[in-house]
């Protein structure tokens, strides 16, 4: 198999979960070319940018980003399966991700902030 080949399967496979990207007969047959500008790419993009309403007041949010899309709970309000415990990992490990950060600004690294 290809580099090409193996790229573009684990691109499909992203999108197994999604409403955007469901597997087809022909998958595999686009080019990475096509695929990067093609509609489904852009709208599966879009999907993504969705968060459930609980993230926008979320001081993690920056670093969670709304979890994994396949965590997600359906529902009237959506909501990730992990969130709970995401704010726990992120309140526990917050002086040492901080630490982490700031030894990375200081080395010069480019880093957001």
């Amino acid at each position: 198999m290809q580099e090409t080949d193996k790229i573009r399967d684990k691109v499909v496979l992203v999108g197994l979960n999604s409403p955007v990207l469901k597997r087809e007969e022909n998958a595999g047959e686009d080019t990475l070319e096509e695929m990067a500008a093609g509609e489904r790419l852009r709208a599966f993009f879009k999907w993504g940018e969705e968060k459930p309403p609980e993230c926008g007041a979320c001081r993690w949010r920056r670093l969670c980003n709304g979890g994994c899309k396949n965590d997600w709970l359906s529902g009237p309000v959506p909501h990730n399966y992990f969130c709970s415990a995401l704010r726990q990992f992120f309140a526990h490990a917050e002086s040492r991700l901080l630490y982490v950060a700031q030894t990375e600004r200081a080395m010069g690294r480019n880093m957001p902030s």
